[in-house]
């Protein structure tokens, strides 16, 4: 299922087009040094709470990235 209207849709990605063995542990180092507060931007939901998870994000904007848990 690629589209579920209004231009949104669902793709599962595993590490995108990096270069992981480059990329993760650059990534690690910002974080370590205070320069990629995850956290901040990331939201767990259960995958019930998809209606929640897109509210947050799309209307509130209270959530950059919801990550639904399956």
């Amino acid at each position: 299922m690629d589209n579920i209207g209004l231009g949104r849709g669902i793709k599962g990605v595993v590490m995108g087009d990096s270069v992981t063995q480059t990329f993760v542990p650059y990534l690690a180092e910002l974080w370590r040094n205070g320069q990629l507060p995850y956290e901040k931007f990331v939201k767990y939901y259960a995958f019930a709470d998809i209606n929640q998870a897109v509210h947050d994000s799309a209307v509130t904007g209270e959530v950059i990235k919801p990550i639904l848990r399956m």
